[in-house]
């Protein structure tokens, strides 16, 4: 996929289609809100350094919290409201495989990428507008003029 296609698509929020049992659901782009509502997930989480070799299945045991956190972190990415959380919160939760939790991580990690890309040019646009230089002596200053 080009980086073109893939930056319109994000611009008009084109949804992609996953299905949990024998239903379809629709992934947007995540919002701000859905961003700072999955920081707060993943805040809570202890993070545990793992050094040599690993008892895989002993060790994602062991994390079971951070299992059930992955499950809201779906629900939240996936549904926008919270009347739709609570309807099918439940449902996705129980349907949710690893190979659908990465499609959604692909998908996001690729609207993500176009966004922040698209966001860092216009910060660094009016940045560049507000240091330009003028052919004047003195700065000139925005906002109130009068000085009392």
């Amino acid at each position: 996929m080009n980086n073109t296609k893939v930056t319109s698509d994000t611009l008009s929020e084109k949804p992609r289609l996953i299905r949990f049992g024998f239903l379809f659901f629709r992934m947007k782009p995540l919002t701000l809100a859905q961003i700072w509502e999955v920081g707060g997930i993943l805040e809570q989480q202890e993070i545990k350094a793992v050094d040599g070799d690993v008892n895989v299945i002993a060790e994602m045991l062991e994390r079971v919290d951070n299992i059930k956190a992955a499950q809201e972190i779906a629900v939240a990415m996936l549904f926008r409201g919270s009347l739709s959380r609570w309807l099918f919160g439940r449902f996705v939760k129980s349907r949710l495989t690893m190979e659908r939790y990465q499609q959604m991580m692909e998908y996001y990690l690729m609207t993500l990428r176009a966004a922040f890309f698209l966001i860092s040019i216009t910060s660094l646009k009016g940045v560049k507008e507000m240091t330009k230089r003028t052919n004047t002596a003195e700065a000139t200053v925005l906002g109130d003029s009068s000085v009392e």
